[in-house]
């Protein structure tokens, strides 16, 4: 029967076996998402701004759907990336 100290240092060597294995997974994948970015000449984060404006378009369009709060009326704020975007074709969705 193996030592508890034999298990442990197995164990060690082991685990250090996996964590390098997962680093090359993690280093693999990263390059591959790399290549698909290079393959659509996009980049990490280039459709945030676009995607943050029609996230807060469709939240004011769900809160005017849902009626004024209980608490009292408003009229909603338009935030200002929704004004900057530019919808397909080329026409803004706000003052220009």
């Amino acid at each position: 029967m193996a030592s508890s100290a034999q298990l442990g240092a197995e164990f060690k060597s082991v685990a250090a076996d996996v964590a390098g294995y997962l680093d090359g997974l993690i280093d693999k994948a990263n390059g591959f998402i790399n290549s698909l970015d290079a393959a659509n000449e996009t980049a990490q984060g280039s459709g945030q701004t676009k995607f943050d404006a029609y996230a807060d378009a469709i939240d004011i369009e769900a809160k005017d759907a849902a009626g004024p709060s209980s608490d009292k009326m408003r009229t909603p704020s338009i935030p200002s990336s929704i004004m900057s975007v530019t919808a397909p074709g080329g026409s803004g969705m706000g003052h220009e």
